[in-house]
């Protein structure tokens, strides 16, 4: 068997990227923030666990002599192309927008000064503890309320530059899947490194539920004005549509849109009907002990090793 050159290089080069927003809280928090890092699940988890292998998946099924037709001539093929440079220079205005949303309150780590960073950090820990959330949810977002002066710059522009990265990497997943279904049918290998890709890219979803729900004081009005969330869910279902109606048998589309169906219609049952009960299991999850978390995240990152580092092998050339 023959591996993909280009997993290692891609697999590392994704790690140290997720590895800056983490490194930037401990900098700013120093041991204060690890509990940010461990609870913000999107940065602490997927970035750094799930990510990589999705990023490093995608890079041994991008067909670059595709893209380089898809860009020189002038055909069917550019139209993808056009649909993502449209997508991308609407993307900071979107970021901008996200980062501004006054339902979601900034992490600590945002703020300038280490008093204020450490008053904030004091007042999110009291509600977890107190469990009164009504009382100290009010008296956290009156710290934080105010100007965007207060911001750090620099942590403003980390985060910037990590959303617009990730967003732009969703778009791109997106827009090559368009691009292999107008230019013909989706092999079954092809389709199966894609469908790696979706399943990987779809942990973003439960992590940023929580990661919200925890920076927020288990508040969740922020999910109605979330239009960032709402993009992504409406790329994710197209691309997942695409796969569906261009691949060609012996793929294992079924075998992720079946069980993916079927998740997302209980999940969205309890949403309906017992919404406390995702509330009481993300407060289960946020008393987790470090060790566990630890040893989960170890496990999960050997296995998405060896199913990503398995995927992408073809058989040699004769």
């Amino acid at each position: 068997m023959l591996r993909c050159s280009r997993f290692l290089p891609a697999l590392i080069i994704a790690f140290v990227y997720a590895s800056i927003a983490p490194i930037s809280i401990l900098a700013r928090m120093r041991g204060a923030g690890w509990h940010w890092i461990w609870n913000d699940t999107v940065f602490g988890f997927f970035m750094l666990l799930v990510f990589p292998f999705a990023v490093a998946v995608f890079s041994c099924v991008v067909d670059v002599s595709l893209l380089k037709r898809a860009i020189t001539r002038l055909s069917k093929l550019t139209v993808p192309v056009f649909i993502f440079c449209v997508m991308v220079a609407i993307l900071p205005k979107g970021i901008h927008q996200d980062l501004v949303d006054t339902h979601r309150v900034n992490q600590p780590f945002m703020f300038r000064g280490t008093p204020k960073m450490a008053e904030l950090d004091s007042v999110h820990e009291r509600a977890f503890a107190t469990r009164d959330f009504a009382k100290e949810t009010a008296e956290y977002r009156a710290l934080a309320a105010g100007d965007e002066s207060k911001l750090s710059p620099i942590m403003v522009k980390i985060f910037f530059l990590c959303n617009f990265v990730n967003v732009g990497f969703a778009i791109s997943v997106f827009c090559y899947i368009l691009l292999v279904s107008v230019e013909g049918q989706i092999g079954a290998d092809e389709c199966n490194h894609l469908i790696f890709v979706l399943v990987a890219m779809s942990v973003w979803f439960p992590c940023r539920a929580y990661a919200d729900w925890y920076i927020n004081l288990t508040d969740m009005s922020w999910v109605s004005t979330y239009a960032g969330a709402a993009v992504l869910a409406i790329l994710f279902i197209g691309a997942a549509v695409i796969l569906a109606l261009r691949m060609v048998e012996g793929s294992l589309y079924h075998r992720f849109a079946v069980p993916a169906a079927v998740i997302s219609a209980v999940f969205g049952a309890i949403a309906a009907l017992k919404p406390h009960w995702l509330s009481q299991a993300a407060a289960a999850l946020e008393g987790f002990d470090p060790v566990f978390r630890f040893a989960f995240g170890t496990i999960i990152a050997a296995l998405l090793y060896y199913i990503s580092s398995s995927i992408h092998q073809r058989p040699a050339a004769p």
